[in-house]
């Protein structure tokens, strides 16, 4: 894909560590309805993470969406499984709308 950018700087690097340190310090104001979904295979982004990042978000009206077999960028994967996580976030998407 032309639009991926696949190089990062120095100063984009430590800018998004700052951001994601940040974002984990004031995880517990997220108060918003939230939706994550993380792929438990990605070698970029730990599970681990995403898990410790969610326990911390204080919305009532939170949802983790784990896949086992996939990767950092859901929305590349395989069509099937790419169209089950699109799925997925368009049912909690219709489901917040309705109310």
């Amino acid at each position: 894909d032309p639009l991926v950018c696949r190089k990062a700087t120095t100063r984009w690097g430590a800018e998004f560590l700052d951001a994601m340190d940040r974002a984990n310090a004031r995880a517990h104001e997220f108060a918003l309805p939230t939706l994550l979904v993380q792929g438990e295979g990605d070698q970029v982004v730990d599970a681990a993470g995403a898990r410790k990042f969610f326990g911390k978000i204080s919305s009532d009206d939170k949802e983790l969406k784990v896949y086992p077999e996939l990767y950092h960028e859901l929305h590349h994967e395989l069509e099937s499984d790419r169209n089950a996580v699109f799925k997925d976030v368009i049912s909690w998407l219709d489901q917040r709308s309705a109310s």
